[in-house]
């Protein structure tokens, strides 16, 4: 095992958090995509083809919000994930109360930028009217931890406000025939750090890594820039190998594992555990793990599927509004493609 412990970085306090759908999108049930695969008369379809109607929700997945439908053409009024960026920071900023002025630094997180080359960091910032430096990261499903992880270590050098969005259109890259489509979701979530003098808040400890031996297993296998022959053999369209959910399993306890003994804290000493929502029988699995303590394990794959880099900003947005309380303690935990994978010990 090889990876970064990262140090504890007191007096910090998540000052708010945020989330965003598109306006312009639809909330999605399983039926839906059964009607989007196999037609209008899916279930006789399902049934002669031996398959079990109910099995996305057997495997956690419920509903999910689509900016657009897979494979659709494209309309001037879809908005994608700079659009979703921008709505969840706003929000965010306006639950705490604060401007873009009021931040020190922006850090955009997304596996699905509209943009080719340019930051979307510095593309929402200038939407929000934010001066600063600013910049855009990808790490998989894991990047909210990556750029939380950042985020501490600015605060750590002096700076005072630091704002991170990540936020995914994974509809526009999964194919109608994929596995991933039942959970795939769109969204936006953003989270608000700033310095403090409570000095018992902040990070107690966090644990990054990687494998890039793996680098070929998850995500789109297109490079840039796009080719006719790519193009028609659909390798722009995320896809997985059949083996990756066992491979990354022992990744998910590394990553918790590590950063509870360096923190010297226990699954008893928890107020909350939000893992990135991959699937249910990861989740399952995770809770497990707690024993007694599962019932602390935070769900919300039911609701919005894999939002991948947006999953974790989603779900502590959702936390926050439902009762997380100041002062908790909470662990972060993701893994993503890549392979990335990171967690984080925090008293918020």
């Amino acid at each position: 095992m090889k990876g970064l412990r990262l140090p504890a970085v007191p007096g910090v306090e998540l000052v708010a958090a945020a989330r965003a759908f598109s306006d312009s999108g639809r909330w999605v049930t399983n039926d839906d995509i059964h009607a989007l695969r196999y037609g209008p008369n899916w279930r006789s379809t399902m049934v002669e083809r031996g398959l079990d109607p109910n099995h996305p929700q057997k495997k956690g997945f419920n509903r999910r919000h689509w900016t657009a439908t897979p494979q659709s053409a494209r309309t001037e009024s879809e908005e994608n994930s700079a659009d979703l960026m921008l709505r969840a920071c706003n929000q965010a900023l306006s639950n705490a109360r604060m401007s873009a002025q009021d931040i020190d630094v922006f850090i955009a997180v997304s596996t699905t930028s509209p943009r080719y080359t340019s930051s979307l960091g510095t593309l929402v910032g200038g939407r929000m009217g934010f001066r600063g430096p600013a910049f855009e990261m990808k790490s998989g499903c894991s990047g909210a931890i990556y750029a939380m992880s950042i985020a501490y270590q600015f605060l750590a050098s002096g700076a005072r406000t630091i704002l991170i969005a990540a936020a995914e259109t994974l509809s526009r890259v999964v194919s109608i025939e994929s596995p991933l489509l039942y959970a795939a979701g769109d969204g936006a979530g953003a989270l608000i750090l700033q310095r403090v003098e409570d000095s018992g808040r902040g990070l107690l400890g966090g644990y990054l890594s990687s494998d890039g031996s793996f680098a070929d297993s998850m995500g789109v296998p297109g490079i840039l820039p796009p080719t006719r022959e790519a193009l028609d053999r659909g390798m722009y369209f995320m896809g997985q190998s059949d083996s990756i959910a066992g491979d990354v399993e022992p990744f998910w306890f590394e990553g918790q594992q590590t950063v509870m003994e360096f923190a010297e804290l226990g699954f008893a000493d928890l107020d909350m555990y939000i893992p990135h929502q991959t699937s249910g029988a990861m989740l399952d699995k995770l809770a497990h793990s707690m024993g007694h303590q599962r019932h602390k394990l935070f769900r919300c794959l039911d609701r919005y599927g894999n939002c991948g880099s947006a999953t974790l900003p989603i779900a502590i947005s959702e936390a926050m509004e439902s009762g997380l309380k100041t002062g908790s303690l909470v662990l972060l935990n993701a893994v993503g493609g890549g392979l990335a994978w990171g967690s984080l010990m925090l008293r918020v």
